[in-house]
């Protein structure tokens, strides 16, 4: 599980990302959080990913 963004190690969710082509932190898989938002939640409602969904 990844608590740091796989882009510049940051502990953030969102925008703000200044290494990552989307300009948003994105954490690795597991913990059963969203990568993109950090929620546990399922499906849509993720404003954070590119899909709009909740990916884990």
């Amino acid at each position: 599980m990844s608590t740091k963004c796989r882009y510049c190690g940051s502990t953030s969710y969102g925008l703000g990302c200044i290494h990552s082509p989307t300009r948003k932190h994105r954490h690795g898989p597991g913990g059963n959080k969203c990568i993109w938002c950090g929620s546990t939640s399922n499906g849509s409602g993720c404003y954070h990913s590119p899909t709009g969904k909740h990916e884990k």
